[in-house]
């Protein structure tokens, strides 16, 4: 390896510390011990990763991936491709919709594929870690937690949010996509250095002084970006894929519950398309991506949709007579007790119906009480919440039901475990 790559990596090391006259030793420490005993410690120059670390399962399909001569030495690992590019597609979909749904080359998918292999509890060169490979003062200055019993870069969510916001950054500064990998996967330090010497920003000018190992990987990932291209003819979604996501923005708050009293739809689907969304709502001037038929349908049936909605929120379909079911808005000098008295209900059961940790009520809170002499209808039976959230899940369950129907028995709210529920049998 040149001398001038050598230096280039005591830069990553250096990130962000500016050096002063006593520092020269810490220099030359980095130059003659540090950084060879690093570069010796990597185990595959192919990858930011130690490869032996990836467990492939013995059913993997090897595809002969067709690569050009300037990635040849990629072709003893074919295999781990195939694999790290089946579980890009399977099991983190949700970075890839997290890149699109902010607008970032779709090149910054590869990015945890070259720099940890998908590995959560990924360990590499420089204290980089997690799947994402994020340095220490990176993860620092995007606000996750490192500390000596937390380190925030393991968890694949908070982690994919702060690299979009560092990958963002970098695309500002640089306006240019390779510019940008370079700088997430080394430092801007050690970019501004190969651009100063070289004096010119442009990729093709400067890619000489950059380390061969780094350029390697950066056009392995421009690769795989383009061969998937031309796999799924320009679709950036999964293979058979019957529709293409579009993206789309909507005026209003629109829930999940008001769009399947119209229209039975996989919600799961669009969850794992938009991971950004955590409450069953497409939210007001959001871009979410959604199927071409979906989209369109909503848009169609907006004024249906949103009128529903307003009625379902505000109890309007709700059949108190039927359903024995009254909600108590707490006034200031409001006490358990007497709210108890005055419905002829216990505490116990005020506090069971409301999910209720203690007898501290607030004032404007909404009550659920139920009345002690409803009507047992026999066309009605009860079902205990586990883990659904949203009326549209207890649909999964009841496919022959409409919201509209949960509503007539039920005050709408987000469920709770353990809250039983008023259904109509079959």
């Amino acid at each position: 390896m040149k001398i001038d790559h050598l230096k280039n990596q005591v830069l990553i090391v250096l990130d962000f510390i500016k050096p002063n006259k006593k520092g020269g030793w810490y220099f030359i420490f980095l130059v003659n011990f540090l950084i060879p005993i690093s570069i010796l410690s990597q185990k595959s120059e192919n990858f930011l990763f130690n490869t032996s670390e990836i467990n492939i399962p013995t059913t993997q399909t090897n595809t002969p991936l067709n690569l050009p001569k300037n990635l040849k030495s990629y072709n003893s690992c074919t295999n781990l491709l195939n694999y790290l590019l089946k579980i890009k597609d399977e099991r983190f979909d949700f970075i890839d919709s997290s890149i699109l749904a902010n607008k970032l080359p779709v090149i910054f998918e590869y990015l945890p594929l070259i720099s940890s292999g998908y590995q959560i509890n990924h360990e590499g060169a420089y204290s980089k870690k997690g799947v994402w490979g994020l340095a220490y003062l990176t993860a620092l200055r995007s606000e996750l937690v490192v500390n000596n019993y937390v380190d925030e870069r393991f968890d694949i969510k908070l982690a994919t949010k702060a690299s979009i916001i560092y990958l963002q950054n970098l695309m500002k500064q640089y306006k240019d996509e390779n510019w940008a990998m370079l700088a997430f996967i080394t430092s801007p330090n050690y970019v501004s250095n190969i651009i100063k010497n070289k004096g010119s920003q442009k990729w093709e000018d400067c890619k000489k002084n950059i380390n061969p190992r780094f350029l390697k990987i950066i056009e392995l990932a421009a690769w795989l970006e383009k061969n998937k291209k031309q796999e799924i003819k320009n679709s950036i979604f999964k293979k058979n894929t019957v529709s293409k996501l579009n993206l789309y923005t909507f005026k209003e708050n629109i829930y999940f519950d008001a769009i399947a009293q119209h229209k039975k739809i996989d919600f799961t689907k669009i969850i794992n398309s938009n991971p950004v969304l955590i409450n069953s709502v497409l939210p007001k001037n959001y871009p979410v991506y959604l199927k071409r038929s979906t989209g369109n349908y909503i848009i169609k049936k907006i004024d249906e949709i949103l009128n529903f909605q307003d009625s379902m929120l505000n109890d309007l379909y709700l059949d108190n007579l039927v359903s024995g079911q009254k909600k108590h808005l707490v006034i200031q000098g409001d006490v358990l007790g007497q709210i108890a008295i005055d419905y002829d209900v216990s505490i116990s059961q005020i506090m069971s119906w409301n999910n209720l940790k203690n007898t501290i009520i607030y004032q404007g809170q909404k009550l659920l009480i139920f009345s002690n002499s409803s009507p047992n209808l026999e066309n009605l039976l009860n079902h205990r919440i586990s883990n659904e959230k949203y009326f549209w899940q207890i649909l999964n369950k009841y496919p022959y039901l409409k919201i509209k129907d949960i509503c007539k028995y039920n005050s709408y709210q987000n469920l709770k475990p353990n809250q039983k529920l008023k259904i109509i049998k079959k």
